[in-house]
């Protein structure tokens, strides 16, 4: 199923609502929207996702951004349903951020399909 961009992004942007779930708790989960950005190495939350179900801080990780700098940021495992697809557990970043991104990480795990002329993508499952 194709979906339409973001046109709230300038260019507009692939982004999708997930769900992020605790592993050890499968009941206690949440919505959020994520930008679909295959440039990034690891998938990121936003704090107020991690707040919002509890996540415990399972390590940290340096990272390094577009500018050159580096940062320490928590990680957390977390598990996730994108596109009606339930991964395995995987530790992601949590950041000070309004949406989620989607990196490789996770975008591995599927077909991404980007039709920048129509503005709409798909991601899918193999």
């Amino acid at each position: 199923m194709m979906l339409p961009y973001d046109s709230a992004f300038n260019p507009p942007a692939p982004v999708l609502e997930i769900v992020v779930g605790r592993p050890q708790a499968t009941h206690i989960e949440t919505h959020v929207r994520a930008q679909v950005d295959p440039g990034s190495d690891i998938t990121v939350l936003p704090e107020s996702v991690a707040e919002a179900i509890g996540l415990q801080r399972a390590g940290d990780l340096e990272t390094e951004g577009y500018d050159g700098v580096v940062t320490c940021w928590p990680l957390c495992v977390v598990t996730l349903t994108v596109a009606d697809v339930t991964l395995p557990p995987i530790s992601v970043v949590v950041m000070p951020r309004s949406l989620a991104i989607l990196g490789r990480d996770v975008l591995n795990h599927f077909i991404l399909a980007l039709n920048g002329k129509d503005l709409t993508f798909e991601l899918r499952d193999p």
